[in-house]
């Protein structure tokens, strides 16, 4: 398999007398790798041609797709009680991809989990909820959102300043 058929890159042959000729190929194309699986072959032409046809099949059927990009922004979370931000943007922590059907992409929908809103402080980089990628009612994908920036917590020194500006306000 690795002279014969484009793209292949590891394969281990076997034969026991249960299964008997056995071949595990794997191919690799367009930055998408498959692994055929064929058992019970009896001859090694056929072991050969059985694989061939799963992955040819497979590389004309199906696509790695990319779901969502790494720091794609997928909403904002409010921030209680913080000094620097009183909205974060969370973003995507990791790139998603799935291997799907042609016709599957059109198919899939996307939801976001996050709380309503959090108390300060929160730091950058921390996890704040996720999003994930449906076929269906099963998950493909999912990854967890990260908060874009940090909110420093309110001291009392700023719910001091806060008491005087209302104070300021009502006096004019």
């Amino acid at each position: 398999m690795l002279s014969l058929y484009a793209g292949a890159d590891g394969v281990k042959t076997g034969y026991t007398g249960l299964a008997g000729r056995c071949l595990v190929t794997s191919a690799t194309r367009n930055g998408m790798r498959l692994i055929s699986v064929v058992l019970f072959c009896d001859t090694k032409n056929l072991r050969t041609s059985s694989s061939t046809k799963i992955l040819d099949y497979s590389f004309a059927e199906y696509d790695r797709v990319n779901l969502l990009d790494k720091g794609t922004v997928m909403g904002t979370i409010k921030v209680n009680r913080s000094r620097t931000a009183q909205e974060i943007n969370l973003t995507v922590a990791e790139d998603l991809t799935a291997v799907l059907k042609h016709n599957q992409k059109d198919m899939l929908f996307t939801r976001v989990s996050i709380p309503k809103q959090v108390t300060a402080p929160v730091k950058k980089g921390s996890i704040m909820g996720t999003v994930s990628i449906y076929h269906g009612d099963r998950i493909i994908a999912e990854t967890s959102l990260i908060a874009l920036d940090s909110a420093e917590k309110k001291e009392l020194k700023d719910y001091i300043g806060d008491v005087i500006i209302k104070w300021i306000d009502i006096m004019n």
